[in-house]
């Protein structure tokens, strides 16, 4: 009953996905014509909205340390942008108090 399980490019999942997306056809003819199961042809279906053919490749592009680099560059973005957001807030209260009183 066992055996291996297909492996399909990054391509190939690709074109299934644009394919199913058009909607042309029923799941159970994708699914035969292309030697697919249904389910991983909803996945492949739900992946692809906005995806490239390497997304479905399944290995990541980015190495560990890019990855760290990217994690770091964002949580110092936020922490810019909370400043930020806390001197607005500052100079906003400050306005607003200024104009209750006249």
């Amino acid at each position: 009953m066992g055996g291996t399980r297909k492996q399909h490019s990054g391509n190939f999942k690709a074109q299934v996905a644009v394919v199913s997306i058009r909607g042309d056809r029923t799941m159970s003819e994708l699914s035969s014509k292309y030697g697919v199961h249904a389910e991983c042809d909803n996945q492949m279906e739900e992946a692809g909205f906005g995806a490239t053919a390497s997304d479905f490749s399944g290995r990541s592009s980015l190495g560990d340390k890019s990855q760290e680099e990217l994690v770091s560059r964002l949580y110092q973005e936020i922490g810019q942008l909370k400043v930020e957001l806390d001197w607005l807030k500052k100079i906003w209260t400050g306005m607003l108090k200024r104009n209750v009183r006249a």
